[in-house]
């Protein structure tokens, strides 16, 4: 007697998906930004216990769940990037290439290799305004690289798309290297960085920066998706297996 096959269906509402993502962003932008204003600003210094639980939701601390958040986000767009590699017949490569500098830089947002170029900086000397986060000189000479080394995948994709694709990239660099400048200038101010993250001034930057990062992401995540399946359907996956 031959098996017959049973079919599994799985609907997938991208709709509902993409919805669910964009709350997700804002919420732990929320938390993240709560939690930081509680450590520096309500959370009494000799609460070491609480603050050390705070910090596991501290916007800016790393690790902590908005980095490793932040992190899936960026690993989510180059899974998504490759789908788009492995559907391209023109610019396979070139999705290929940007997937693996998405890749990259999630490794990097867990692993803070970004920051730990700071001190390698400093000690040849830029270390005053706009350079004491020295990394996002090299951040802007990367981004600049990076265009220049997947434009094809612009050039060969649909014009809105490519848009929102080099939108959702611009809102992530606007907080990464644009608010991270402007973080610098309230240290300057402040005398020192330790000075400096326990002002408000810090905690309203420090908010916008790790949104735009995140959403900047988020927003490239539906250029992409958008760019394999249409967002106002229903997907279905099916599965076939024998019984």
């Amino acid at each position: 007697m031959n098996p017959k096959p049973n079919h599994l269906a799985v609907l997938i509402n991208v709709a509902f998906l993409k919805r669910l993502l964009l709350v997700s962003v804002f919420s732990v932008a929320a938390a993240g930004s709560l939690a930081n204003y509680l450590i520096y600003h309500f959370v009494d210094s000799h609460s070491i216990g609480l603050q050390k639980l705070l910090r596991r939701f501290d916007l800016g601390h790393e690790p902590s769940f908005p980095n490793f958040f932040s992190s899936l986000l960026i690993f989510v767009a180059a899974a998504i990037t490759l789908a788009n590699g492995l559907k391209s017949s023109s610019a396979k490569y070139s999705w290929f290439l940007l997937s693996g500098i998405l890749i990259c830089l999630s490794i990097d947002e867990s692993i803070m290799l970004h920051e730990m170029l700071d001190a390698t900086f400093r000690e040849i000397g830029w270390n005053k305004h706009a350079f004491f986060f020295p990394w996002t000189v090299a951040g802007v000479l990367f981004a600049g690289s990076v265009f220049l080394a997947t434009k094809k995948v612009l050039t060969t994709t649909a014009p809105p798309i490519a848009i929102r694709m080099m939108a959702g990239g611009f809102v992530f660099l606007l907080g990464a290297v644009g608010v991270e400048n402007v973080a610098a200038y309230i240290f300057e101010l402040s005398g020192s960085e330790a000075e400096g993250v326990k002002t408000i001034a810090h905690w309203i930057s420090q908010t916008f920066e790790e949104t735009f990062e995140m959403l900047g992401m988020t927003i490239f995540i539906f250029a992409v998706s958008d760019n394999l399946i249409d967002s106002e359907k229903t997907v279905s996956l099916e599965v076939n297996s024998l019984s």
